[in-house]
């Protein structure tokens, strides 16, 4: 599915979303792809109702998905 900036149509977009993971404690400051990649790293939720929905052409910001 396209998306498109309630703007100017344009479909260079680009979305921000807060994620919360279950790490373990030899993680903590320390994420990156390769902790990503640890089995013991588990992605529990992402708070899509105040993800920002970024337009890279006209620069329009537009709040949740």
């Amino acid at each position: 599915m396209k998306m498109y900036c309630q703007k100017c149509d344009g479909t260079n977009i680009r979305i921000h979303v807060d994620l919360t993971v279950s790490i373990d404690a030899d993680h903590a400051h320390r994420i990156n792809k390769t902790t990503f990649r640890d089995k013991e790293v588990e992605l529990w939720s992402a708070n899509w109702p105040k993800a920002q929905v970024i337009c890279n052409d006209c620069g329009f910001v537009s709040i949740g998905c």
